[in-house]
């Protein structure tokens, strides 16, 4: 039997993991960790919503059966309830990879990263939400002075 990798978890734990590796100075291993939650989280976005039109699509077909649109109504409220945890781990792993970026002085491909945050996460003024954090990070790879 093989161990398994990184890519063999879910979502959770390696998002979990990725944070456990960055508290304790591995940000190589943690960097890889969040890309891949990153990449997973928006694949799987883009997925659940390919398959919410469809089915969406369907459901609106008044001669398909009852039952079978009491099942996709159940399928759309699944993917509902999943779009907010998968929106959270892609904007919270784009912020983590902006940071390690920035700490590793590629302020290129951190602000790719951070700008992203930015744009997704919901805006708070609290300084230590993920939107504020990304914000302020965002601003120092951009040597931008003053307040914003």
């Amino acid at each position: 039997m093989r161990e398994p990798t990184f890519r063999d978890r879910d979502i959770a734990s390696q998002f979990h993991d990725g944070e456990e590796r960055l508290k304790r100075g591995g940000a190589g291993e943690a960097l890889r960790l969040f890309l891949d939650v990153y990449d997973q989280a928006k694949t799987g976005m883009g997925a659940m919503d390919c398959v919410k039109n469809a089915y969406a699509k369907l459901g609106s077909d008044v001669e398909l059966e009852q039952s079978i649109q009491e099942e996709l109504f159940l399928k759309l409220q699944r993917i509902a309830s999943l779009e907010p945890q998968y929106m959270r781990y892609r904007v919270e792993a784009a912020y983590y990879i902006g940071f390690i970026y920035a700490k590793r002085g590629d302020a290129e491909q951190a602000r790719k990263y951070l700008l992203e945050v930015c744009q997704t996460a919901p805006v708070s003024l609290d300084p230590g939400s993920v939107w504020m954090k990304a914000k302020t990070l965002l601003l120092e790879t951009l040597h931008l002075q003053g307040e914003f």
